[in-house]
């Protein structure tokens, strides 16, 4: 799945006329490098999904998203300034992700959003391990949510005690406490 960086900037500036013809452009561009049996399809907004077949090996689809970066890459004019472009790409692959269509594009979608995070103007591969243990964690926040809404949690004190002379020390809001 890729997403086109900054195209709101595009729109803003040079207006919605000319966003439609980068979309247009792009869409031929995208279509002039692809291989035969291959896809690509525009799901909305700037965001281009491709269906890229007959990959087996990393550096084939390293490859192909370095292509299609390219592609983007190459100047575009809008009135008479010339523009460079970047994309972030997230890419998920069927044997490493056996789900179906439904989840792939979820997948995918998830890692574009995690290139975005890492500056844009690159890809990321989604993580099987990775996106389990965020899940995790994301339920975990929604509990405790919901447990803070449902006041179910209860605060209880507890001291540090120097057990050698009985005394109780450290203080609330104090990164270190002294004996």
């Amino acid at each position: 799945m890729l997403d086109i960086d900054h195209f709101k900037k595009i729109n803003d500036t040079y207006g919605h006329e000319a966003g439609d013809k980068l979309l247009i452009e792009m869409a031929n561009r995208f279509e002039n490098i692809l291989r035969e049996g291959d896809t690509v399809a525009r799901i909305g907004g700037d965001e281009f999904v491709f269906l890229l077949v007959g990959i087996t090996k990393i550096e084939e689809y390293e490859l192909a998203i370095k292509r299609i970066l390219h592609t983007i890459a190459q100047p575009m004019t809008f009135n008479k300034d010339i523009v460079t472009l970047t994309a972030s790409i997230g890419v998920t692959m069927y044997e490493g992700d056996d789900k179906n269509a439904d989840t792939l594009l979820r997948h995918a979608d998830q890692a574009m959003y995690e290139a975005k995070q890492k500056g844009k103007n690159c890809y990321y591969l989604f993580d099987a391990k990775k996106n389990t243990y965020s899940e995790t964690i994301t339920k975990k926040i929604k509990r405790i949510e919901q447990a803070l809404i449902n006041n179910e949690l209860v605060l209880f004190y507890q001291p540090k005690v120097n057990l050698r002379t009985g005394k109780a020390f450290g203080q609330i809001g104090r990164a270190s406490c002294r004996e």
